[in-house]
């Protein structure tokens, strides 16, 4: 209405705050318990997801926002603070999904998660719009920041009116749990390895070179995962052979009572 820029302005603070209180109240929700021994996998498999998940945010917001080299120094920190903020916001998602949710609250987080997963898709892909000039007020890119807040609100009243009523269920299995977590943790490593190779072949060094460093980290906690999931199956298996030696065991012993079952009879009834 005032035919100015409304980038950068002190209306950013207001919005740069919802990331933190955001990502505070995502944490916050409880979820289900994991053993100590699952924790460090978790941390893992959260972090891969989230280094192909910076992957993504650099190879098509970041590093093409660095690559223009705007001269002010504000304007660009801003608008690399919201592709960040975006993928913090991902990072608490993720956790959720990956540790699953405790009854009572499912049918909140199944808003709840879809209403972040759209912001941040309006947020990025505003952000890469803006890059290209593709973008245009009126795009469709606009709904999402619109569908966004009426799925969170939804999300309150729908929490707010399973006040006093006991859960009859758990959040999800555990299995079920396991292999969203798995699928996420798989996709994840085939995103950032396919945008280092989609990378290569472009040439972009700004991009080939954050997604280097990504792949180096991804890789890193890859074999970690993969470490301590070779220890755990050998673990599995000492204590299985240890089990199937004491079924031997216990086997023989029964075998030895049988075959002197005979004699023992003998010897009560000569008493």
């Amino acid at each position: 209405m005032l035919r100015q820029d409304p980038f950068p302005s002190w209306a950013d603070a207001t919005y740069l705050s919802f990331f933190p209180l955001m990502m505070v109240g995502l944490l916050t929700l409880p979820v289900a318990r994991r053993k100590p021994a699952d924790r460090v996998t978790l941390w893992l498999d959260t972090g891969v997801v989230l280094i192909a998940s910076w992957m993504a945010v650099w190879y098509f917001v970041l590093g093409p926002t660095i690559a223009e080299r705007d001269p002010e120094f504000l304007p660009t920190m801003l608008a690399a603070a919201y592709p960040l903020g975006d993928v913090l916001l991902l990072y608490a998602v993720v956790r959720i999904l990956m540790r699953g949710s405790t009854f009572g609250i499912t049918p909140s987080i199944r808003l709840i998660v879809p209403s972040v997963l759209v912001l941040i898709v309006g947020d990025l892909g505003f952000a890469y719009l803006s890059l290209n000039d593709l973008y245009a007020t009126g795009h469709w890119i606009d709904l999402a920041w619109m569908l966004s807040p009426v799925l969170l609100a939804l999300a309150g009243y729908l929490q707010l009116g399973q006040r006093g009523q006991a859960p009859d269920a758990e959040g999800g299995t555990a299995s079920t749990v396991r292999l969203g977590s798995s699928l996420l943790t798989y996709g994840a490593m085939a995103l950032g390895y396919g945008l280092l190779l989609i990378g290569s072949l472009q040439g972009d060094a700004i991009r080939l070179n954050g997604l280097v460093i990504g792949a180096i980290v991804l890789s890193g906690l890859i074999v970690t995962r993969q470490v301590l999931a070779f220890q755990d199956n050998h673990r599995l298996l000492d204590q299985s052979m240890e089990l199937s030696q004491r079924l031997q065991e216990s086997g023989s012993r029964f075998r030895s009572l049988v075959q002197h079952g005979s004699d023992i009879i003998l010897l009560l009834d000569g008493s």
